[in-house]
């Protein structure tokens, strides 16, 4: 039999180690302008993925490896303009739910578990 102070050293061993083997979250990106969206990147804590170009009606599934839950943001230039390269607007990865990002026809943003703003 364990001592009690081996068991719990143990037991809390065995839980850091399984918070820490999570598996990667997927984040699925939808182009619904009618322009093509140069120099796309989604990022957060720890990673950072360029996509490249995304043509009209592209849609793009990446695996993420985000800390944790964490907050992730989409950059990318259209026509001549950046669009949120400080990552103003932000939503939430997770490893256990997907999450998505639309460019909508006027080049805004939206998620169905909704954006984020760093803004006051």
């Amino acid at each position: 039999m364990l001592p009690a102070s081996r068991f719990l050293g143990f037991v809390i061993t065995l839980a850091l180690g399984v918070g820490c083997a999570r598996g990667p979250a997927e984040v699925v990106v939808r182009n619904h302008s009618n322009l093509t969206l140069s120099n796309v990147v989604v990022a957060g804590p720890n990673f950072s993925h360029s996509l490249g170009s995304l043509t009209p009606t592209m849609e793009v599934r990446l695996k993420v490896k985000p800390s944790g839950d964490a907050r992730a943001w989409l950059s990318f230039e259209a026509e001549g303009d950046t669009f949120n390269a400080q990552g103003d607007e932000y939503f939430d990865v997770s490893w256990s739910q997907p999450a998505m990002v639309v460019v909508g026809k006027d080049l805004k943003m939206s998620s169905p578990t909704g954006l984020k703003s760093r803004r006051p």
